[in-house]
């Protein structure tokens, strides 16, 4: 995969309970432009360097707590992403389809 290409994966059943992680491979960056949810979900960015796990606001909200979105919609972000610094998308409730888009930035 080149500098530039579109990484994306929209179909992804994602239990109560449980994430769905975004995270390049080893060298590589990407840019996630947006998170597509079906129910309501919270946003963690993780750091493994110290695998710490901190919740923020979505767009720029509150710094910790709760960071959920409710509801099905395509959530437009801006996110720089590489392996130590990537996000997880937990689901809150039920089972339901969360997927992303992302362009490779540098590798």
């Amino acid at each position: 995969m080149a500098r530039g290409d579109v990484v994306s994966d929209y179909d992804n059943q994602v239990a109560d309970g449980n994430f769905l992680t975004v995270q390049p491979t080893s060298g590589d960056v990407w840019m996630v432009t947006h998170i597509i949810v079906e129910g309501t979900t919270a946003v963690q960015v993780m750091q493994s360097a110290d695998g710490a796990a901190c919740e923020f606001g979505a767009f720029g909200g509150v710094a910790t707590g709760d960071a959920s979105w409710t509801g099905v919609g395509i959530r437009l972000i801006h996110y720089i992403l590489d392996n130590s610094n990537y996000i997880r998308v937990k689901c809150l409730s039920g089972t339901i389809n969360l997927g992303y888009s992302a362009v490779k930035i540098k590798e």
